[in-house]
């Protein structure tokens, strides 16, 4: 075996030699870690991570793969993710961490064009988004393959990474619904292995977070079964009831930032404010304004009047660069573009789902949206993944939690 030999004890992995010199490195490990580890020893195809939120899966994957990788010279790893967009703010800053926390980063070994690690022992990861060109999904090959989140993956994808990967996949998700998906035949099939896994697998979790995921059950049922408890449930049609009108927002709130949706004719410019209430899982909404036919100028003028500040961060739709542009040059310095692309909005949901809504009485637009947000049918009365429903405000808010949520607050605003 190139690269030192490990040792396992309780909670921790325990490495020492390494590329010939002599080291000792304590690193992190779940019972996770164990299950991969001899899923893969018994030449295990398909390996499968199916977990609530916070169970460490995605981590431990990539413990174990990095360690792999250095163990095993000139092996080739492939990452992928629905995008490769949510790769740069996802599964590839968890990779560099980890490999920080390690002690192996070298940022001259990072070709950040390319996305790829190279190893000193010939080995590489490479991140690709399964949105990829299919020319290029067809011409690479790989000895592993990690597919994050393979629930927003298509078969299509899949396949041709599938044909093109000697050794072994691994993928995880959470259980959102989607009946009939063909991960869920494939992870029970001859040659494949599930391994479930809730929160309560990852003993380094703080109590803080613990909390917040049992709040679920209380919050949301149906997030609790998913996201605490890692089980596969039925889609209900009504999409939002984690929320709830307040006469004015939570005490000790951090500023989140202002989301914008952009709008003219046919849909309305929705606009709306939002603070955060970290410790009690709390996200404050207020609709700034919502209309038709606004021009730049008066976006301008109803954010001024709004109370928005120049140097707000104000998080919008990028599929209107001219606007972002024109918004810029009227002052407000922080304008941050969000790109609307496949499983976006599924994904923003999910995000959105995670906290306790409170939305101002005096938001009534956005009290309506939310009321009648509902899952489509399909012609068969199937509730479908599609939502539906005016949706302008939501999207505004969308934007604005997805981008802000998870991002460190510098300062209070008592509002």
């Amino acid at each position: 075996m190139v690269g030192g030999f490990l040792f396992y004890h309780k909670h921790y992995i325990y490495l020492y030699e390494l590329w010939g010199h002599i080291t000792f490195m304590e690193i992190q490990a779940s019972i996770l870690y164990h299950k991969i580890h001899e899923a893969v020893s018994n030449e295990v195809r398909l390996i499968s991570l199916r977990g609530s939120s916070r169970s460490g899966k995605s981590y431990q994957i990539i413990i174990y793969l990095i360690l792999y990788a250095i163990q095993h010279e000139n092996t080739t790893i492939t990452i992928v993710r629905d995008t490769l967009v949510s790769i740069r703010n996802s599964i590839l800053i968890d990779f560099i961490n980890v490999m920080n926390e390690m002690g192996f980063y070298n940022p001259e070994q990072f070709n950040k064009s390319e996305v790829i690690y190279k190893f000193g022992n010939g080995s590489m990861v490479r991140f690709l988004g399964a949105d990829d060109n299919s020319a290029k999904l067809r011409g690479m090959k790989q000895d592993i393959t990690f597919i994050n989140e393979i629930t927003s993956v298509s078969l299509e994808a899949f396949t041709q990474l599938n044909m093109r990967t000697t050794k072994f996949i691994i993928a995880d998700y959470n259980p959102t619904a989607q009946d009939g998906w063909y991960w869920y035949d494939l992870e029970e099939g001859d040659n494949a292995q599930l391994i479930i896994s809730t929160y309560k697998e990852n003993p380094f979790l703080e109590q803080r977070v613990i909390d917040a995921i049992e709040g679920l059950k209380e919050l949301d049922p149906e997030m609790y079964e998913v996201y605490a408890l890692g089980k596969k449930i039925k889609p209900r049609e009504t999409i939002f009831v984690n929320w709830e009108v307040v006469k004015e927002p939570p005490r000790y709130s951090k500023f989140l930032g202002i989301g914008l949706d952009w709008g003219y004719s046919q849909d309305e410019c929705a606009c709306v404010y939002g603070v955060i209430n970290e410790p009690d899982n709390i996200i404050y909404l207020k609709e700034v304004f919502y209309e038709k036919g606004l021009l730049i100028d008066d976006i301008a003028y109803k954010l001024d009047e709004g109370g928005v500040h120049k140097n707000f961060d104000i998080v919008c739709d990028s599929s209107e660069p001219r606007m972002l542009e024109e918004l810029k040059k009227r002052g407000f310095k922080k304008v941050i573009p969000v790109k609307k692309e496949a499983g976006s909005v599924l994904f923003g949901i999910n995000e959105m789902k995670r906290w306790k809504i409170q939305i101002d009485e005096s938001s009534t637009n956005l009290i309506d949206e939310i009321k009648n947000y509902r899952w489509g049918k399909d012609r068969s009365g199937n509730i479908t993944s599609k939502p539906t429903g005016r949706d302008h405000l939501l999207d505004a808010s969308r934007y604005l939690i997805t981008q802000m949520a998870y991002k460190p607050k510098t300062k209070y605003s008592f509002v």
